[in-house]
């Protein structure tokens, strides 16, 4: 399956608008259809000063599994206690996942 995505190449350049290849999802996963997507003021910061077009081709070449790095999945409802756990140091990798 092909998609269209804004890939950060490098830091401090913009992104680059091109077509990706997506392997289907795996059995415990779903495919969610987009419409529409925006960016944001963290989302600039990172393309202007971070390293995401690193951890990004990381990612699309198989070298890591960045699910593998998520230490701890909060519901949304505990969005608030996700944050709590960060800022304490008791989770530094959590994720909110919104379920049916």
């Amino acid at each position: 399956m092909e998609t269209r995505a804004a890939v950060p190449r490098h830091a401090g350049t913009p992104s680059e608008i091109t077509e990706l290849e997506l392997d289907p999802p795996p059995q415990d996963e779903v495919l969610v259809r987009m419409e529409a997507a925006g960016l944001g003021h963290s989302d600039e910061h990172i393309r202007a000063r971070g390293r995401a077009w690193l951890w990004h081709g990381l990612w699309h070449e198989r070298h890591i599994k960045l699910t593998e790095l998520i230490t701890k999945k909060y519901p949304l409802d505990e969005i608030n206690e996700g944050y709590q756990d960060l800022m304490e140091g008791k989770n530094i990798r959590g994720v909110i996942v919104h379920q049916h």
